[in-house]
């Protein structure tokens, strides 16, 4: 019963904020989605209860994959105010059944941005808390291809939502990690792109490579303003 509460749900949210995207006016889906999160509480309460209890895999996947369909819209106080991101990076992600579910919940998490300062210290401590599981799985100097070619479509999946991942962190919070007190997890992170970018595969290449021209972008946009800023006025 419960796990057909969670499909439900998951559906629902893909209804109101996916599919239905192009179908219903804005006011319409801002009216839903106000009164969603008039009621996220209880949902939250519900996937909070079992991530916490629950010992059936179907289950545990089926919430993480409804989580995820509400990440980018729930109010931030659920994410950051709770023990979500601890669950999501200290639990799941390390356990091989859950990895990729909760690897797609991290992504949208270390997607969001444009948000208040406040909240720059916890991006920095997820990313760094992200960086240490990874290296439990494989390090930074691991050749993927093999794997990539070897392994089970669950290896190839969680190697191409790797790169989402950080493609996406770097591109949302590249000016976050530029502090001395994340230097070592931003190149550690770089490197592990680097690795990413390396396996022979269309679409991990063409997140890669955004991610590559943005960072390059940045980089001859500082170099340029630093040799402008230097010059006589």
């Amino acid at each position: 019963l419960c796990e057909n509460n969670m499909q439900i749900l998951k559906l629902l949210s893909e209804e109101v904020f996916d599919f239905s995207r192009d179908q219903m006016v804005t006011d319409k889906v801002k009216s839903m989605k106000e009164s969603l999160n008039g009621e996220f509480s209880q949902i939250y309460q519900l996937c909070e209860f079992v991530l916490e209890h629950s010992q059936k895999p179907s289950l545990l996947r089926v919430t993480l994959q409804t989580l995820q369909r509400f990440l980018t819209w729930i109010p931030l106080g659920y994410i950051f105010r709770t023990t979500l991101i601890e669950k999501l990076v200290n639990k799941y992600f390390p356990a091989p059944i859950f990895r990729n579910e909760a690897l797609e919940c991290l992504t949208e998490i270390g997607c969001l941005q444009d948000l208040e300062p406040q909240y720059d210290p916890l991006f920095r401590q997820l990313f760094s808390t992200f960086l240490t599981r990874l290296a439990d799985i494989f390090s930074p100097e691991t050749d993927l291809q093999p794997a990539f070619e070897n392994g089970s479509e669950q290896d190839r999946y969680f190697i191409q939502k790797l790169a989402l991942f950080l493609s996406g962190f770097f591109k949302a919070h590249l000016k976050v990690l530029e502090v001395p007190e994340s230097h070592q997890a931003l190149i550690t992170g770089m490197f592990y792109m680097v690795r990413v970018s390396e396996v022979k595969e269309t679409e991990i290449f063409r997140i890669c490579l955004e991610a590559w021209h943005m960072l390059a972008e940045d980089l001859y946009k500082s170099e340029h303003g630093a040799v402008n800023g230097s010059g006589p006025p």
